[in-house]
């Protein structure tokens, strides 16, 4: 989930301003202190697993004074396998014969047809714990274009507010469906969240922040 499905730049701060990195794809940006605030667990904690990520061969670590890069072992291999699963799947899909459609139905048909995701949005509803009407939340997406925060800062928006006690209770049912989360900007609700620094739980936390490089998953 942290792993940039692109070529993008970021400025990090060092003690002398702000620089400039730029990630390839399968790439990603970590401080350990940073992570250690993010993810409730201590600093020493989150290096050595990061180090055990490294030793089994899921990730190099490139560091210096100020951040380390993280780069995903294959991950390159991983997307072109899923793209080549696609391209099957597309292909059988259109050699089996359509059954005929009534002319009135035909074109909107084709409009649902020719529908196109964006990377981001894509990114969003496959973290997003309650998956209900995704054309309604495409629509919310789309018309929130330009108001919406970048997708990293939306997925750990998401994956925070999944800890909290309001959306853990009753097998999830108080989950706002994602459309009514895009269009009233639910990013921004303040839902407490109580963690243990250390223990099972914080560990489990880890290993779903780190679940790319874990399984060498794309960001779709």
């Amino acid at each position: 989930m942290k792993a940039s499905y692109k070529e993008r730049s970021f400025p990090v701060k060092t003690g002398r301003g702000n620089i400039v990195v730029t990630v390839q794809p399968g790439q990603f940006i970590y401080g350990k202190y940073s992570a250690s605030k993010e993810l409730k667990m201590s600093a020493s904690t989150i290096w050595k697993r990061m180090q055990k990520l490294k030793t089994i061969g899921n990730c190099n670590l490139e560091s210096n004074h100020h951040y380390t890069l993280v780069t995903i072992i294959n991950w390159n291999t991983y997307q072109q396998q899923h793209e080549t699963s696609n391209l099957e799947s597309n292909h059988q899909v259109t050699t089996i014969k359509p059954p005929s459609v009534p002319y009135n139905k035909v074109k909107k048909v084709n409009k649902v047809k020719n529908k196109t995701y964006t990377a981001d949005f894509l990114s969003f509803w496959e973290c997003y714990p309650k998956k209900i009407g995704k054309d309604a939340a495409w629509r919310a997406w789309k018309n929130r274009d330009g108001e919406l925060p970048g997708i990293d800062f939306l997925i750990g928006k998401v994956a925070n507010q999944k800890k909290c006690d309001q959306w853990c209770k009753d097998g999830g049912q108080f989950i706002p469906h994602p459309a009514t989360w895009i269009n009233q900007g639910r990013w921004d609700d303040d839902l407490k969240i109580k963690l243990q620094e250390e223990g099972p739980e914080a560990d489990r936390i880890l290993k779903t922040w780190y679940k790319g490089v874990e399984h060498g998953n794309k960001r779709v």
